[in-house]
C-alpha cells in the first residue's frame, strides 16, 4: 500500500507535555508540590501512534518547529511506525507546548496549550494534504486545528468517500466547529463539550463520560456502553484519543459501531492506568 493509500489520515496538534503531577490535595492561588514528567502529546497525535500501534496503516499530517522537540516527536513518529509525510517543519517557529496539572486522583486540574505554528494554518495547508486524505478510509481532526479549516474540510467530505471524524479536544477548542455537523460522521466529545455544542447534527455522536462510560448518539437512539472497571486512575490524559484511535481501528476491521465501542473502551481503560498519553 503506497503512502497516499493511507487508512487513516490524522490532522492536528502535536506538542511536548509537561505534566505536572500532585500526589496532596490540590490547594489553589498558592504553589503546591509536585513531580514534572515530559512527554510527546497532541490530540491528533496521539490518535495517529494510537493508531500504528494498532497495526493501523496511517499518516499523520500537522507542524512543528525547526527545533530539537520537533525533530525528535517528528522521530519518535517514525519510529512507531506513522508515516510522516505530511508534517510541516516551519523555520524560526517553536514546537507546540502543553502544560498540565495533575491532581492526585488521576484527573485533569488545569490544562493550557500553546499551539505555536499550527495557529497559522490555512486552507491551503489542507489543499496540499489532499492528496494523503484522497486515499483514505478515514479523516481524522482535532480541534486544535484553525475554524476555517476545519471547516473547509467539512466542505469537502459531502463529495468525498472517505469518512470524517472529529476529535473534540476541549470545550474551548470545540467551539471552533462550525454550526452545521452534517458532514461529521463521528463526532468524539466529552459531556461538557457536548453541552457546550448542543445538536449541530452531527450524523453519530460518541459522548465520553469518563467512569460512566459513553453515550452512543445516532439521530434519536441512544446507546450506553459501560466503562471498563479500572483499579485506579493515573492519569486521565490521552484517555478520549485512545478511544478514537481504537475506535476507528475497530471499524476498519469490519465491526459495527457499538462493538467497535466497547472494545474501545479497553485501550482507554489502559491509558488512564498509564503515566503516559499513549500507553
Amino acid at each position: 500500500m503506497s503512502k497516499s493509500d493511507a487508512r487513516v489520515v490524522c490532522i492536528g496538534a502535536a506538542s511536548i507535555d509537561r505534566i505536572f503531577r500532585c500526589d496532596d490535595p490540590l490547594r489553589m492561588q498558592t504553589s503546591n508540590p509536585a513531580r514534572v514528567e515530559h512527554g510527546f502529546g497532541g490530540a491528533a497525535r496521539n490518535v495517529a501512534e494510537n493508531l500504528a500501534r494498532l497495526g493501523a496503516t496511517v499518516t499523520f499530517c500537522g507542524v512543528v518547529g525547526d527545533d530539537e522537540a520537533g525533530h525528535a516527536l517528528v522521530r519518535h513518529l517514525q519510529a512507531v511506525g506513522c508515516d510522516v509525510t505530511g508534517v510541516r517543519v516551519v523555520d524560526g517557529a517553536a514546537t507546540a507546548q502543553y502544560a498540565a496539572i495533575i491532581a492526585a486522583d488521576g484527573e485533569l486540574a488545569v490544562g493550557a496549550c500553546d499551539a505555536g505554528p499550527l495557529e497559522a494554518l490555512t486552507v491551503a495547508d489542507l489543499e496540499d494534504w489532499m492528496p494523503l486524505i484522497a486515499g483514505a478510509l478515514w479523516l481524522l481532526l482535532d480541534c486544535n486545528l484553525p475554524a476555517p479549516v476545519l471547516a473547509e474540510a467539512m466542505r469537502r467530505r459531502e463529495n468525498a468517500w472517505w469518512r470524517l471524524a472529529i476529535d473534540g479536544t476541549s470545550v474551548a477548542k470545540a467551539l471552533r466547529l462550525p454550526k452545521d455537523l452534517s458532514a461529521v460522521d463521528l463526532l468524539f466529545v466529552n459531556e461538557a463539550e457536548a453541552s457546550t455544542l448542543g445538536e449541530r447534527g452531527a450524523k453519530t455522536r460518541v459522548i465520553s463520560r469518563g467512569g460512566h462510560g459513553i453515550l452512543l448518539r445516532t439521530g434519536d437512539r441512544r446507546v450506553e456502553i459501560p466503562a471498563r472497571s479500572v483499579e485506579a486512575v493515573v492519569d486521565v490524559t490521552g484517555a478520549g484519543d485512545a478511544l478514537v484511535a481504537a475506535t476507528l481501528r475497530t471499524l476498519i476491521d469490519g465491526y459495527p459501531l457499538e462493538e467497535a465501542l466497547v472494545r474501545a473502551t479497553e485501550l482507554a481503560a489502559l491509558t488512564v492506568q498509564s503515566a503516559t498519553a499513549v500507553p
